[in-house]
């Protein structure tokens, strides 16, 4: 956390962030109320299902669009608080249970704008055109790189799937 706050630029933005980021965990309904420990379990969640996380980032925008709707607070707020600001997820696995984003989108204009912007790049993505065969050697390769060390992480990229320690130490590119 303390790493994010410093890379902040702009003086504001470094004293603001905490208390939006804050009222987001908030919101998820985080077990600690110590932002802290909030980020490390919203990292944890991620981690597990990043589906969650998409889930629940569309949640909080419908809650605020719901906000908007019912005069509690305007669109001007919203816009200054979150306006320019990106926030990308990979996808590490596909979970079976969560919420398809076009099923929510389907109830909020402000989702399906948000949707239309946002590609998660899955491992899945990436053997759309393949056969049974690459993706039996992948999961094997897959398997024996995850064997290193339960601290390896899977990162899909647009182009490529990494294997991450601290650092990549080896990019997949599926033909």
């Amino acid at each position: 956390m303390a790493n994010f706050i410093y890379a902040l630029k702009a003086a504001g933005t470094k004293r603001q962030w905490p208390r939006r980021l804050k009222i987001f965990f908030d919101f998820l309904d985080l077990s600690s109320d110590v932002l802290e420990e909030q980020a490390r379990e919203f990292v944890k969640n991620t981690r597990n299902n990043p589906k969650w996380t998409q889930g629940s980032l569309i949640r909080f925008l419908n809650f605020q669009h719901e906000r908007v709707m019912k005069k509690e607070i305007s669109e001007a707020k919203i816009g200054k608080l979150y306006a320019n600001n990106t926030i990308l997820f990979n996808q590490i696995q596909t979970p079976e249970k969560s919420e398809s984003v076009n099923t929510i989108s389907q109830r909020s204009e402000l989702v399906r704008s948000v949707n239309k912007q946002v590609r998660v790049y899955d491992e899945e993505s990436h053997f759309e055109s393949s056969n049974d065969y690459i993706k039996h050697l992948y999961s094997q390769v897959k398997e024996l790189i995850l064997s290193i060390g339960p601290d390896i992480n899977i990162r899909p990229r647009v182009k490529y799937i990494s294997f991450v320690r601290k650092r990549n130490f080896v990019d997949i590119v599926v033909r």
